[in-house]
């Protein structure tokens, strides 16, 4: 999910419509909106298309990954770290101290 969030903020730089894009907790099962099934408790992100409480598509973390890769946010400077230290499990940004 680090990654994801990383990509996704990388993205919201340069892209205003995805600030509207928000991770969230499932409180039920559903499906995003490519049919991928979203268990109750599993992250997943809302991406709001409106004003009203149902204007929002559903997108589970697979697809938000996709959608990121083909974006190519890899290109992009980084947003808050470049790497993850799996020793410490903490994100890290080379070349900083």
């Amino acid at each position: 999910m680090w990654a994801i969030r990383e990509g996704l903020n990388r993205h919201q730089e340069f892209s205003p419509a995805m600030r509207d894009c928000q991770e969230t907790k499932a409180r039920k099962k559903h499906r995003c909106e490519r049919g991928c099934a979203i268990k109750e408790g599993d992250a997943y992100f809302r991406y709001i298309t409106g004003p009203a409480w149902g204007d929002h598509l559903s997108i589970c973390a697979g697809c938000m990954a996709m959608i990121l890769y083909f974006a190519e946010v890899d290109k992009l400077p980084p947003y808050m770290s470049t790497h993850w230290d799996f020793a410490t499990q903490q994100p890290i940004l080379k070349g900083k101290d």
